[in-house]
């Protein structure tokens, strides 16, 4: 089976981890501190802070930001359900929201079109960025949910951005993720939500959060983070050379992405949910973007046309270091053989 996704790192970034470990780091100390460092330069921020995953990183953006019990953040309706959860687990609500009929993410049209209220939690999703024009919306608060968009460029209608290095992702630690910013005073309210055994001075602000969590990365995996972080480059220039091949390969279209994270076909037919059980059966993993959509999974109410026009018609191929010239051209000729 070609797989569609698959964890990415070498021998060297593994032996980093372990050196670590043969030196007696385990726990969060020197070496976290110092991936932090690397990880603010690599997103040009000022600030980083790394966290045990996506979905604590998610929790702490929200807390920084004043998100309170009861209060609306805007989502897209095709995203993660670990979004979701994250807000929820919270005490806050998710306010889902139809995608663009250009991409299948929130744009500035979109937010006009819906009722935004003080929050909106953006994910570039499939290494697309969002386009946003901030300063129509000067009343809101924006995140930037990069878990599927790692690049050295944060988008600047962002207050805060939230990363995620889980097996799926551009460079997988195993798991983790980091919470950047400019933002100083924010940046105090991550380190405070992330104090849950109370090391930090206690200020009347940190008295006021609802609750804390523990979530550290170990030395280990920040060690394999630096590691990961110099094969950056590499890895964006073998999925870049795999996007090339199956444009040469392949007579579909696709959705044209910032970064290398999926390859998004344009099928002629509404019927990606199909095709991808086809192709299971040829021993191809691929994802249709149904298994993103919240309303399916949740049972919204509200009507979401965009969404489901891109439920129907984008099927994701594998795009990741594991995939070879052979397997490559194998998957082209099985699709124009099929579709």
């Amino acid at each position: 089976m070609i797989s569609h996704n698959s964890p990415s790192y070498t021998e060297k970034v593994v032996a980093e981890g372990y050196k670590q470990l043969e030196m007696g780091n385990f726990s969060r100390r020197h070496v976290s501190y110092k991936a932090e460092v690397a990880f603010a330069k690599f997103t040009n921020s000022l600030h980083a802070r790394l966290v045990s995953s996506g979905f604590a990183a998610i929790q702490a953006a929200l807390i920084a930001v004043g998100v309170q019990k009861g209060d609306e953040v805007t989502i897209p309706n095709i995203t993660c359900p670990s979004v979701y959860h994250a807000i929820l687990s919270i005490g806050a609500i998710p306010h889902v929201v139809d995608v663009s009929e250009k991409v299948p993410l929130i744009d500035t049209k979109v937010l006009k079109m819906w009722n935004v209220k003080k929050f909106c939690l953006i994910p570039n999703m499939f290494g697309i960025k969002a386009e946003i024009d901030s300063l129509e919306f000067e009343n809101i608060i924006f995140i930037e949910d990069n878990a599927q968009c790692l690049s050295p460029n944060r988008s600047e209608w962002a207050k805060i951005s939230i990363y995620s290095f889980s097996p799926t992702k551009i460079l997988t630690i195993g798991y983790g993720g980091a919470v950047v910013s400019d933002n100083e005073n924010l940046m105090k309210r991550v380190a405070l939500f992330l104090d849950c055994d109370y090391h930090l001075s206690q200020t009347e602000e940190s008295n006021s959060l609802p609750f804390r969590i523990h979530a550290d990365i170990s030395d280990f995996q920040a060690a394999m983070l630096m590691g990961q972080l110099e094969r950056y480059e590499s890895i964006i220039s073998y999925r870049n050379n795999l996007s090339k091949l199956y444009d040469e390969n392949l007579s579909f279209s696709r959705i044209n992405s910032d970064v290398p994270f999926r390859y998004l076909l344009k099928l002629q037919q509404s019927n990606a949910f199909e095709c991808a059980e086809l192709l299971q059966s040829k021993f191809i993993s691929s994802v249709p973007l149904s298994s993103h959509l919240l309303s399916d999974i949740f049972d919204l109410p509200d009507e979401y046309p965009n969404s489901y026009f891109w439920k129907n018609s984008v099927l994701s191929l594998p795009l990741h270091e594991g995939i070879e010239d052979t397997d490559l051209k194998y998957i082209c000729k099985v699709i124009n053989q099929c579709f």
